[in-house]
């Protein structure tokens, strides 16, 4: 029927002398006569009210609480690929060479990140320690290190990178993170699978 959206209309639904519906919810449309439905009654469920004056029938309270469990269970499930390393990947894993000369290795890449790099102090506080960067299952391996940049201006004002992290790859930068990513990376730098060491 054109132009008229289906409701479910509680006026159209089949009642008793006790103002009770009958579990059953059909169809209507604005403006159509009540249905009829002729023989046996149906079975008797009592008016269930809701706080904002709605009428639900118990089979269909039923159905919308079942709906709810299966939108909260989709909604907390975790994301396989937040997950750490496990000890059998962590073990095959390739951290490339340890760096002997991470400090020039990072002062070196930082030239061509700084603006003016000869007014920037440079500070390594942490690492190098074996770590991972990326999603699983396409971690990206390494040795970590997490540094601090304070960079000098135009009219001597200092600039506070934060934790900025680095992570190098047979003695090389391969990705540098700050900010807030650079500052989760720097937390968990040395953390390793259980009995594994990230040394």
């Amino acid at each position: 029927m054109p132009g008229r959206a289906p409701i479910h209309n509680l006026a159209h639904m089949p009642t008793d002398a006790r103002g009770g519906v009958y579990s059953v919810i059909l169809p209507a449309f604005v403006g159509d006569p009540a249905p009829t439905f002729p023989g046996r009654a149906l079975e008797y469920a009592p008016p269930v009210v809701s706080p904002i004056g709605v009428a639900w029938s118990l089979p269909a309270m039923r159905r919308a609480f079942i709906v709810l469990i299966l939108l909260s269970g989709c909604a907390s499930a975790p994301d396989p690929r937040l997950r750490e390393p496990t000890p059998t990947e962590w073990q095959a894993a390739d951290f490339g060479s340890q760096p002997a000369y991470y400090d020039t290795a990072i002062r070196t890449y930082m030239e061509d990140v700084l603006r003016d790099p000869q007014n920037a102090t440079l500070t390594i506080k942490t690492g190098p320690k074996k770590t991972w960067v990326g999603d699983a299952p396409n971690f990206q391996y390494g040795y970590g290190v997490c540094i601090e940049i304070v960079e000098r201006g135009v009219y001597t004002a200092y600039t506070n990178f934060g934790p900025t992290f680095v992570l190098l790859f047979n003695g090389n930068v391969a990705q540098m993170r700050e900010g807030a990513n650079g500052e989760r990376l720097c937390a968990r730098l040395g953390r390793a699978p259980p009995g594994e060491s990230a040394n």
